[in-house]
């Protein structure tokens, strides 16, 4: 399977460094103010405590959509906001080549896992291109927040997915006590990685493995460049991350049990792919 795909930052601005220079709150308001997709994204997190939604406007953003001020255009040209949606997308072509023709585990079944899973946006929208008739398929959702897994819910339920999607409120680590050794085809995990530590990671990356059936696929990312950190902390006030290079990644995943691991670089992220 070929999974190299080449990211180019197109016209990429200069502003996000620019305001990332200013001091707080200054940045911050200049940015609220210029940019109705910045507010739409505060209004999410802020308002709404929604942060499994939060990035939702940025990957819904189209450089040629209607409605879009010209700042609105310099923000999303960012190398943040760019990253963003080359992960996303990335992410996205994956599940599809992966759940199109599954392989069933020895009872027959094809277990997928996503951890922290938020809304299971990337899931609900491959599910919906996939024929899914007699195909014995069940996605597992798993996240902490309780909000997150009833609003997965609700997209589940208004897209007729139901009967493919289980819903687990409870952390990554304890909902992959429950599949036992061999027992799922696809583990997939966005968004966790830059907020644990190095020991946590290698110790999860071992259990994915465990639970992972022979020839079974592990598929995810995490940020590995701080060229917009500043931005990132003092702008947009988001928590502190871990950022780790493709080359640490490496290191993490030398001992997890995994016969291969291919990586693709994806902006400020560095997304991969391993097999069991």
């Amino acid at each position: 399977m070929d999974t190299t795909t080449n990211y180019e930052f197109i016209n990429t601005s200069p502003w996000v460094n620019r305001i990332a220079k200013l001091p707080f709150p200054l940045g911050t308001l200049i940015f609220l103010l210029t940019s109705k997709v910045a507010r739409e994204v505060f209004k999410r997190i802020v308002v709404d405590r929604s942060t499994d939604t939060a990035l939702h406007p940025i990957y819904d953003y189209d450089v040629n959509g209607s409605g879009y001020s010209v700042w609105d255009h310099r923000w999303q040209s960012s190398r943040a906001a760019q990253s963003l949606r080359f992960r996303f997308n990335w992410i996205n072509d994956r599940l599809y080549d992966l759940l199109g023709q599954p392989t069933p585990n020895r009872h027959g079944r094809i277990q997928v896992v996503s951890l922290g899973s938020g809304t299971g946006r990337a899931f609900v929208e491959t599910l919906k291109k996939i024929d899914l008739k007699d195909m014995p398929i069940m996605v597992n959702f798993v996240d902490i927040d309780e909000r997150a897994i009833t609003r997965a819910y609700k997209l589940a339920h208004k897209s007729e997915l139901l009967k493919h999607i289980n819903f687990i409120n409870a952390t990554s680590t304890d909902a992959l006590d429950r599949f036992g050794d061999g027992n799922v085809y696809l583990v997939e995990m966005v968004g966790i990685a830059e907020y644990v530590d190095d020991k946590w990671l290698k110790n999860e990356f071992r259990k994915i493995s465990s639970v992972l059936q022979t020839g079974g696929y592990f598929i995810g990312a995490a940020i590995s460049s701080d060229q917009q950190s500043d931005f990132s902390h003092r702008v947009l006030r988001w928590p502190t991350m871990t950022y780790r290079s493709e080359a640490k990644l490496s290191k993490l995943f030398d001992s997890a049990g995994f016969r291969s691991v291919n990586y693709q670089e994806c902006g400020v992220f560095t997304a991969w792919i391993a097999q069991k």
